[in-house]
């Protein structure tokens, strides 16, 4: 797939396993002693786990008590930013995205079970009352890939059109299940494509653009050369990617 911006940034996005949250400061957060000095209408922004949408629109899990959630409940416009200059040398010079929209609560069985795969930890407090899903309906994209490459990215053209492409939905729990149980060298070719050191890795999803593995607090991304519609693309990707190690 050609590199456009709207393919970095939503590779930047989906590589990414957390994101720096901004909502807006409501009336009467808890403990502040005044209005003036806790900002209230301005940003407040904080860490969150996110994972995404077919179409790479975020997901992310908080609870009630969040300062995150009382703002959403008067004003749902937020901003995300992903952080994909980890490691570098100069971070400066990789790429990093603000998306902004719209932050809803969501009860969608297929977001859950992603969000779960790319966190499990999740699983110990999901099941409380207080904790809700979000997913952002993305209005606009800011790419910055490096000194000087700057990209405004409408919201329509930053989201992936999966339309024709819902056999990957389809497919992907029985191809994660499937990979992790009997082919565990897989998630290790794709963890040494990618550059990272030995260890557990286990396929937490698959979409039409890549597929997405984790060991630790270390997440990984291995993007596809073309879209995936099914299984039988995804399934073709993780040959060749294998082939292409046994002939280096």
């Amino acid at each position: 797939m050609a590199d456009t911006p709207e393919i970095l940034a939503r590779q930047v996005v989906r590589s990414c396993g957390t994101a720096t949250l901004a909502t807006r400061m409501t009336p009467v957060p808890r403990g502040r002693p005044s209005d003036e000095d806790a900002g209230v209408g301005g940003p407040y922004a904080s860490l969150v786990l996110v994972a995404c949408d077919y179409d790479a629109s975020p997901i992310f899990l908080i609870s009630t008590l969040a300062e995150h959630t009382r703002n959403l409940q008067h004003d749902n416009r937020v901003s995300l930013l992903f952080d994909g200059t980890r490691g570098l040398k100069e971070p400066l010079t990789g790429a990093r995205v603000t998306l902004m929209g719209r932050a809803k609560p969501s009860g969608d069985p297929a977001l859950r079970r992603r969000y779960l795969n790319r966190h499990p930890d999740a699983r110990d407090y999901v099941e409380f009352s207080d904790f809700h899903f979000y997913r952002i309906t993305v209005s606009a994209a800011h790419l910055v890939a490096g000194f000087g490459e700057i990209s405004w990215i409408a919201g329509e053209d930053f989201r992936l059109d999966t339309s024709g492409l819902e056999g990957v939905a389809e497919a992907e729990e029985a191809i994660v299940a499937h990979v992790n149980q009997e082919h565990s060298g897989t998630n290790s070719a794709i963890a040494r494509r990618l550059g990272f050191a030995e260890g557990d890795w286990t396929m937490t999803g698959c979409d039409p653009e890549g597929c997405d593995i984790r060991c630790g607090g270390e997440f990984g991304r291995l993007d596809f050369p073309d879209l995936a519609r099914g299984r039988v693309d995804i399934k073709n990707a993780l040959v060749k990617l294998q082939q292409g190690e046994r002939a280096s």
